[in-house]
Formats: C-alpha cells, structure tokens, sequence
C-alpha cells in the first residue's frame, strides 16, 4: 500500500502518503478521545476500523475516502482487544475483555455471531488463511 494510518496520543488518526516527496499527511480524523487499542483496514484500502482504549466496546468504522466515520458498532460490553476484517471487506471480527468473540457486517455494523465459549480476555484472533 502507498498510505499508512497512525494513531496518536493527540487524539488524531492521520492517513499518510508514503510514495509522494516527503510523505504528507493526507488526512486527519479528530474523532475519539482516548487511544487506539486496535486499527486495521479493509484489503482495498478505502475503510478502517479502529477501537479505543476504554472500556465502552465501542468499535469505530471509518470512510478512508470521504474521511468521517460512517458508523459505530456497540457490540462489546467491555475493552476491545483486537480487530480482523475478513479478505472480502464483508465483515469485521472482535475480540474483547467481555470474554467474547464477535462478528459484524462491516457495511451495517449489525453482529451476525456472538462466540461464548471462553471464560475470561480474549487477547488475539488470526483468520486461516485457507479460505474456510
């Protein structure tokens, strides 16, 4: 990719141009108020989806092109520990203090599966990469 997002301890997410001279800043976001847990972006580059480092669950879907966010998602009921978006930018999967598991229309935010069976933090995710 030729753009790289940063999230700073001044409260802005910054979308970077690292193939133009001298690297300018293309965008800012001023948009949450505490830090970032956990950002990734869609394959094709044109959404990202960030969480803050509070305890409120919330996880924040952002226009990389028109630069607002189009919606948020008040799935968790506590931190957001990380976040995958699958190959096909359908969906976005979460992981929390609340010991679970989650998966959410990217476009929608609607939760389409809750995953119970863990007992405590749910600290990682990785998706296979076979397709399954």
């Amino acid at each position: 990719g030729r753009r790289v997002l940063s999230a700073g301890a001044d409260q802005k997410l910054r979308m970077w141009d690292l193939q133009a001279p001298g690297c300018p800043c293309l965008s800012k976001l001023d948009y949450y108020t505490s830090g970032v847990r956990s950002m990734v972006v869609t394959p094709d580059g044109s959404t990202a989806v960030f969480s803050e480092d509070t305890h409120d669950g919330v996880v924040h879907v952002w226009d990389l092109d028109a630069n607002c966010v189009k919606h948020v998602i008040r799935e968790h009921t506590d931190r957001v520990t990380r976040l995958l978006i699958t190959p096909d930018s359908r969906h976005v999967v979460s992981c929390s203090w609340d010991a679970t598991v989650r998966v959410c229309e990217l476009a929608s935010g609607r939760c389409t599966a809750v995953l119970r069976k863990h007992k405590r933090i749910v600290w990682g995710l990785q998706l296979t990469k076979d397709g399954r």
